[in-house]
């Protein structure tokens, strides 16, 4: 995945999308892995992080997106990502061919 490429695909969404493409913009470094699993199960994986985190406090609202999201898309094959910039991590969820970020969650 081309930096640019991710930065464009970001020009739509919520505040994590924007965050994340503004790091990208300022030098985050980044990795789209190429492994493809079913949406369904990454909703699956997400819903507990985000149970986990929600007990712990911390503020899960785009987990909770995220986790809805992949849900909509159902067994459609997908491919995650993450961005790192100082003090924020964020944690994509792109289409399998890459041609569109379905969600974006930050931490950090």
């Amino acid at each position: 995945m081309d930096r640019d490429r991710l930065i464009s695909l970001l020009s739509t969404g919520g505040e994590a999308f924007e965050a994340c493409r503004l790091a990208l913009i300022n030098g985050a470094s980044f990795v789209v892995w190429e492994k493809h699993l079913p949406a369904s199960t990454l909703a699956s994986i997400w819903d507990v992080r985000r149970e986990i985190a929600d007990a712990a406090g911390i503020n899960t609202a785009e987990m909770t997106s995220a986790v809805a999201r992949l849900e909509a898309v159902g067994d459609r094959e997908v491919c995650v990502g993450k961005v790192v910039a100082p003090g924020h991590r964020f944690r994509l969820f792109l289409l399998a061919d890459q041609s569109a970020v379905l969600a974006c969650s930050a931490s950090g």
